[in-house]
């Protein structure tokens, strides 16, 4: 897609100025607005609002719906086409993650490398790259003494934080939390871990509280994640290779 194949919708209002022998300072007086915001929905600089559309309706009767779907089909090209310009250099941040990723089934395997920035975006529900800091700081974890993959961290808190929406537990209980502390640190001493995770899920789910283990993403190095999902729904996450630890 090149830049100059995306037309604006000001395209359309200005074939209809002619059809009808207006001047911009004639619509501008119809639609009540100055003429500079004319020009620039003219030239696609400046959206065609709900209101305008409306008023658009009334002169050209031309339904709302059209000025609607033609204007919101423009940004979408238009942010497309913005983003295709930068997805060789986004899908280069996010290419190894990525490709375990799909072997996790968690994204399509796309040879288009939009289409792969785009489904990664979706997964951490993002709309940038650059929110990805955002996310790390609304979690508090514990992570190995090593170095680490920081994408892969993100996407396996991401990937726990989206099966904790589906669980249902127990209305937090903060008292119960603490009278089972020396039982959950017991469960350490287990040699069945199985076993372990299994008494452990149980007893936070009768806190109150979601536990999620998870395999770890490669190199991702973490122990295990917290954060209240909600005032009163807490989440926490363990790694399946640090489980041991962890508990």
């Amino acid at each position: 897609m090149n830049r100059e194949d995306i037309i604006c919708p000001g395209e359309t209002i200005k074939e209809l100025l002619e059809t009808y022998n207006y001047t911009q300072d004639d619509l501008a007086k119809k639609l009540e607005l100055n003429l500079k915001t004319v020009n620039e929905i003219l030239n696609g600089k400046a959206p065609i609002t709900m209101e305008t559309a409306i008023k658009l309706e009334y002169i050209f009767n031309i339904d709302s719906s059209f000025w609607n779907n033609l204007e919101m089909n423009y940004r979408k090209e238009i942010m497309i086409y913005e983003e295709q310009k930068n997805a060789d250099e986004q899908y280069e941040i996010i290419k190894n993650t990525y490709k375990e990723m799909v072997k996790r089934n968690l994204v399509s395997d796309s040879k288009d490398k939009l289409e792969k920035v785009i489904c990664f975006k979706k997964f951490m529900e993002i709309t940038d790259l650059t929110q990805l800091k955002q996310i790390e700081e609304l979690y508090a974890y514990r992570k190995a003494n090593t170095d680490y993959n920081y994408l892969n961290l993100l996407v396996w808190i991401q990937i726990g934080v989206k099966k904790a929406r589906e669980v249902q537990v127990k209305e937090f209980n903060k008292d119960l939390v603490l009278s089972k502390i020396d039982e959950i640190k017991g469960l350490s001493l287990l040699e069945n871990q199985e076993l372990a995770r299994e008494q452990l899920k149980k007893i936070c789910a009768d806190c109150g509280i979601i536990l999620n283990y998870e395999k770890t993403m490669p190199n991702a190095a973490v122990f295990g994640v917290a954060k209240w999902l909600t005032p009163s729904k807490p989440f926490i996450g363990y790694s399946s290779k640090y489980m041991e630890s962890s508990i």
